[in-house]
């Protein structure tokens, strides 16, 4: 991810200096909008002093993934939750989510508390 200021920077000479990297590899140019990027499930919020970022979904619905893959899915989800520089009030909201979704897809025996 490139931060640069476009009143002295040409986005379009950067996408050209990137692509020069290497023939396998493409860029393309993504444009916040409102101070706001998203990047997968990930939103970048920009300020005149700090980058702040947020995990962003909605609780998924029930699947009939086998235990193991719900079990591999929650691991993830708590080590990004761990691991990403979030705020305290979206860890607080993400880990909400992840209960949620724990709770809805969660076999008896698995049940979250």
């Amino acid at each position: 991810m490139i931060f640069y200021d476009q009143q002295k920077t040409d986005k379009h000479k950067i996408l050209q200096k990137i692509n020069e990297i290497d023939k396998h590899l493409q860029f393309k140019i993504s444009t916040e909008v409102k101070k706001h990027h998203k990047l997968l499930d990930i939103l970048i919020h920009r300020s005149n002093d700090a980058i702040t970022i947020e995990i962003y979904r909605k609780p998924t619905e029930t699947s009939n993934h086998p235990s193991e893959h719900k079990i591999s899915a929650f691991l993830y989800y708590i080590n990004r939750l761990t691991t990403l520089p979030v705020t305290e009030k979206s860890k607080q909201k993400e880990w909400g989510t992840i209960l949620t979704i724990a709770k809805n897809n969660s076999p008896a025996n698995m049940i979250l508390r």
